[in-house]
């Protein structure tokens, strides 16, 4: 029995490490959308304040989760097929709100996600200066995905 609890702990500790690996990159992505584009074209809004400064952070945020993974999963190739993956939530997402753009998404959010209301204003105004300019976005960071996850399997053989 004692086995079996000590094997159900590990695991769950595990699995906790990953998903906590897995937001603090997914975190550090999302905030490269808007940042990439405040550095090198400006814009206007709070979040352009200092953009290098968001930039960096990111970075940190990634590498953080990088090496994380990697002392985690213990191979350099499962750890870029993650990062390949969930490269590719803030590409699907970035897609969505710029094919369907924001009515059908806000629409969405308001049934599923309790309290949306109350910041929906400022999330209209982020969408709004930012979603215009992100195809190429949604183009880069499928295909970071993809390559990542690429690298990974290649690494394997």
């Amino acid at each position: 029995m004692k086995k079996i609890k000590r094997k159900i702990k590990k695991h769950v500790k595990e699995r906790t490490y990953f998903a906590v690996y897995k937001a603090i990159y997914i975190t550090g992505l999302a905030i490269l959308i808007p940042m990439i584009f405040a550095f090198a074209f400006g814009g206007e809004g709070p979040w352009y304040s200092k953009p290098i400064t968001y930039i960096f952070s990111s970075l940190f945020l990634i590498f953080f989760a990088f090496f994380g993974m990697l002392k985690r999963k213990r191979t350099l190739s499962e750890t870029l097929k993650s990062l390949g993956k969930m490269s590719l939530v803030p590409g699907f997402i970035a897609l969505v709100f710029y094919a369907f753009g924001g009515t059908i998404v806000y629409s969405f959010m308001r049934v599923f996600v309790p309290g949306f209301d109350a910041v929906e204003p400022f999330v209209r105004v982020f969408i709004e200066s930012s979603v215009p300019r992100m195809g190429i976005l949604v183009l880069g960071y499928i295909v970071v995905g993809a390559v990542l996850y690429y690298l990974g399997e290649s690494i394997k053989k």
